[in-house]
């Protein structure tokens, strides 16, 4: 299977990749959107910054996912890091992304 980047950033935690389960391939999730949104209002919440870094502080949006979405480690990885990059372009207001990628670590090429 073909690997796709979608999102490529200097750090790990917003990198994405379509290596997702094969579950994921065959059928997508309708709540997808829910639990991203869950997420980020927990971010919310608890006032944690967008470029939050220590594996440790994100330990707990990863739990949380495993924990209330039944998903394993990759599955949850990539709903929080999904949450953190609603939140930042959420907040940036009317930005073109295609002109301003960097801002979101989007890389295009």
């Amino acid at each position: 299977m073909e690997e796709f980047q979608l999102v490529h950033v200097a750090d790990e935690k917003f990198s994405m990749f379509n290596n997702q389960s094969d579950k994921y391939d065959q059928m997508p999730d309708p709540d997808h959107d829910s639990k991203i949104e869950k997420i980020a209002q927990l971010i919310r919440e608890d006032k944690v910054p967008l470029d939050e870094q220590d594996p440790q502080k994100l330990a707990k949006y990863y739990d949380f996912a495993k924990t209330s979405f039944e998903i394993g480690d990759e599955q949850a990885r990539s709903l929080v890091n999904e949450a953190f990059l609603y939140l930042m372009l959420h907040d940036a207001g009317d930005v073109d992304i295609l002109q301003q990628g960097e801002k979101f670590g989007a890389g295009f090429s």
